[in-house]
């Protein structure tokens, strides 16, 4: 029976594909029995993100905004959504009024009351131009730029008053733009430089013609066997074939002069970033997207902010080819934030704020409603980030932001998508000083003059470029052998490539010779050679991880690769698979894999059976989908029964999907006989999802009600008495890896806990472990809805849409609902934390002791952080 009915259905795989992608849409249970929360569906989940009605008919009073201590928030005007629109766009012209922008409309100039005044003073123009519809919008170089996106008509433009009457009366299009809606071209800002325009767009809008990039090799996916070429074979999405290219090589970052004659690449790679903004040292950053469909899966990435550094490549690619960050030829985040829908940023330069703030850059979340304050901390050439709620609301749909020159105050909009936009102005009535910054000494200020100076040779070719990069290849500093490796690519090959293939310090070798693979025109033999010579005992797990990356490169883009050179990188690599250090062992198991190594099958189940994460097992699972032949029965059997335990995994909308698309080409590949006898393994496989009282935590005896000073008394700082491994796997059996990521695994419903042992003493932690409910961070925490009958509902409010609220019940179990917003009466901060009390208390006082010691340790003995 089994046989013939995965016969029939792999006979349909695409239809299954679609069927098990909207089966696994992510759905919740009924809250009662109230007629206000309705079950999340697969077609609520389309209908909602269509909705096209108003959401609240008006905006969230200022009174109910939640802000850091001494600020102010002022509800300025709530727009008349029939007459204005939405607004999503802002900047300040020389008077200091704002010119805004409806997403699908038309232009308006705001002319603001002073703090402290009567916000009914509030005075809004229509502007008599036909232009609107932007994302982004800045006053320079006496224009208004204007970025249209909108379809047919997307482009950047430049809007003047010609005969100096205060209206506008010119609008020229500088240069068209490919690509219009939530995904299209976004923001613009002006360079510190004076010379420049900066513009940014998401992954849906191509590339416009270029006269230069500042990255120099010919773009590429760059995965080996996680491509989308393999994607779409294994997984039948043709529709991922020949997506990605030189001309949509994710979002980008360019920037053109003021006349819009010339655009440059600058960086590329993002998935969705929405705005730019440079600090009072002319650095760059953004706030990036990310895909909440993925959650769960390896290649997950959470909203982040990044550094948008010369010839950067950002590594974001549809599903599987993704770059992880850590790639020695992509660009890392700042800081994780999680999900989340990124729109405004701005730096708090020249704010009437205390310093701290000053320096922080601001960035928007649409969806949870709130505005982060990003503290930076020069770290080498690049810097390392915290995250501060700065101001939150639920909802309060953020749009963009700005700091304004003359008053100091933080403006900013809420709109988007047909919701009621608002204005709301934020000012600080403390005690601390408000002076301008004064500039404090880092001892990392001179590597970041070291990086400037090497990304000023990107686009020279000469000897002089030549030489003064070479050096740095071998930089202890990653950011300085990017932007070193990258000023190398500009030149000629022939000026370096015998220079390439004799360096000896391991890692200016591995970057020449990521260097030459990207560029092209060196045979894989020869740069198989150059590796071949780095000893591996020798590196860090950062450098091996770098060495393994260079390898692929090798692999993937060279035209050519004889069968001398595959057995050779073969019988270089195998004997250190597995090693035990999850972060190598994913990248060992991609390239052994891709060529078929000997007893890869066997080694690759074992390293599926030894983890503890979904996201690393996924990994594993879909690297032994690419190996058809080799397999014995054993074998087929044991991955089948993985998959029957995957039918637990919880994640994003993509995940049971993908997982069931994994599942049902590997049946495909089985012969009839084989089917037969592993019909025990396939039923099990094959059964339905269980149920969500099914995946509760492991069920123990209570050993101990656990309170923070028992805990702190059992704590050991003799490493001879600490289990990682135990606490590793306490981590994992109590599902924390639920909500909170750790390294590039996890959740994203809770805090990152990665760096939690550099931020916080023994006693914060258990602190946050024994009573959750203490400290409750405003991004995690859930609200009380309450209804107009009484009621309350307990739940994250994750989005809104037309007249209902999409409410987060479980973050846990990934379960949601949908609310009808009319019913509710008022909505408050829950003091009750996502996390669940008494978690400890069923587990004994070593393995207490071992969950706190992995925690403090960031999991460095198990997993691979780097050390550069």
């Amino acid at each position: 029976m089994i046989k013939k009915r995965i016969s029939h259905m792999l006979k349909r795989l695409t239809p299954i594909w679609v069927i098990v992608t909207l089966a696994t849409i992510w759905t919740g249970a009924l809250l009662g029995q109230d007629d206000a929360v309705k079950k999340f569906t697969g077609r609520d989940y389309l209908d909602f993100w269509q909705a096209g009605r108003d959401l609240m008919g008006r905006a969230a009073p200022a009174s109910s905004l939640k802000l850091r201590e001494g600020f102010r928030a002022e509800l300025l005007y709530t727009v008349p959504i029939q007459e204005q629109g939405t607004w999503v766009s802002m900047t300040v012209d020389p008077q200091g009024r704002l010119i805004v922008s409806a997403e699908h409309g038309r232009l308006h100039r705001i002319t603001l009351p002073p703090v402290g005044g009567d916000s009914a003073d509030t005075k809004i123009e229509l502007l008599d131009i036909k232009i609107g519809a932007a994302q982004g919008l800045l006053f320079a170089f006496n224009s208004l730029y204007v970025v249209v996106n909108s379809e047919g008509s997307s482009g950047l433009y430049r809007v003047r008053d010609t005969d100096g009457d205060d209206q506008f009366d010119e609008v020229k299009l500088l240069r068209r733009l490919l690509g219009s809606g939530d995904h299209g071209p976004h923001a613009v800002v002006a360079g510190p430089e004076g010379k420049y325009l900066y513009l940014i767009a998401g992954n849906e809008a191509r590339l416009p013609s270029i006269d230069r990039s500042l990255g120099a090799s010919q773009w590429r996916e760059d995965r080996l066997l996680f491509s989308t070429e393999v994607a779409a074979g294994l997984l039948g999405q043709s529709n991922l074939a020949g997506k990605f290219s030189e001309t949509n090589p994710g979002g980008w970052v360019c920037r053109t002069d003021p006349a819009g004659k010339t655009f440059e690449l600058v960086s590329s790679g993002f998935r969705n970033a929405y705005d730019l903004a440079f600090n009072h040292e002319g650095e760059l950053f953004t706030y990036d997207s990310d895909n909440e469909g993925e959650v769960g899966m390896p290649w997950y990435r959470p909203t982040r902010v990044n550094h948008v550094v010369s010839g950067g490549e950002f590594g974001w690619r549809e599903m599987i080819a993704k770059l992880p960050s850590d790639y020695v030829d992509s660009c890392g985040a700042v800081v994780n934030i999680g999900r989340g829908s990124p729109t405004g940023a701005t730096f708090g330069t020249g704010a009437k704020f205390p310093a701290k703030y000053q320096r922080a850059l601001f960035v928007g979340d649409w969806s949870h409603g709130n505005i982060f304050a990003t503290h930076l901390t020069p770290e080498g050439a690049s810097y390392r980030a915290e995250l501060e709620p700065f101001v939150s609301g639920a909802p309060l749909p953020v749009a963009d932001l700005l700091i304004h020159p003359t008053d100091g105050a933080l403006y900013f909009l809420v709109g988007g998508r047909r919701v009621t936009s608002a204005l709301y102005r934020v000012t600080y009535t403390g005690t601390e000083s408000t002076g301008a910054l004064q500039p404090v000494a880092d001892d990392f200020y001179p590597v970041r003059l070291e990086r400037r100076r090497l990304e000023a040779l990107h686009g020279r070719n000469d000897a002089a470029t030549l030489e003064i990069a070479w050096p740095y290849l071998a930089h202890a500093d990653r950011s300085l052998r990017y932007a070193a490796r990258v000023a190398v690519e500009h030149q000629k090959l022939s000026a370096w490539q015998a220079r390439a293939l004799v360096e000896r310090d391991p890692r200016a070798a591995i970057a020449a010779v990521v260097a030459l693979a990207r560029v092209g025109g060196t045979s894989a033999e020869r740069m198989g050679k150059v590796l071949d010579g780095v000893q591996w005992d020798t590196l860090s797990v950062g450098d091996r991880v770098d060495l393994l990356r260079a390898y692929a490169l090798v692999l993937s883009r060279s035209a050519v690769v004889g069968d001398e050179v595959r057995a050779a990188i073969i019988g270089r690599l195998n004997p250190h698979f597995p090693s035990n250090v999850s972060r190598l062992d994913r990248e060992l198991a991609e390239i052994l894999a891709y060529l078929q190594a000997p007893k890869i099958i066997s080694r690759t189940l074992g390293r599926l059976e030894a983890v503890q994460t979904q996201e690393e097992q996924i990994h594993y699972a879909t690297c032994l989908l690419t190996i058809k032949d080799g397999w014995s029965l054993d074998e087929r059997r044991q991955y089948f029964r993985w998959f029957a335990r995957a039918n637990a995994h919880r994640g994003g909308v993509s995940l049971g999907g993908f997982v069931g698309r994994l599942k049902w080409v590997a049946a495909s590949q089985l012969s009839d006989q084989q089917r037969e006898t592993l019909s025990p393994e396939l039923q099990e496989a094959f059964r339905e999802r269980p149920t969500e009282d099914s995946l509760k935590l492991e069920k123990r005896a209570v050993v101990k009600q656990w309170s923070v000073e028992d805990v702190v008394g059992i704590i050991d700082t003799d490493e001879a008495k600490i289990d990682l491994q135990r606490g590793h796997a306490v981590f994992a059996s109590a599902l924390c890896y639920r909500c909170h990521r750790l390294a590039e695994a996890g959740g994203t419903g809770g805090p990152d806990l990665t760096t939690v042992g550099k931020r916080f003493g023994v006693r914060e932690i258990v602190e946050a472990i024994v009573d959750p409910n203490r400290v409750i961070s405003d991004q995690y925490r859930m609200a009380k809805i309450i209804l107009d009958d009484g009621k309350i509902v307990t739940a994250k409010v994750s989005d809104v849409a037309g007249d209902r609220l999409l409410l987060v019940n479980d973050p846990l179990n990934f379960t949601m609902s949908t609310l009808d917003r009319n019913r509710v009466d008022e909505i408050v901060p829950s003091d009750v934390s996502m996390m669940p009390s008494g978690l400890l208390d069923r587990f004994t006082a070593n393995e207490v002791r071992d969950l706190v010691a992995f925690l403090r340790s960031r999991g460095v003995k198990l997993d691979d952080s780097r050390d550069n």
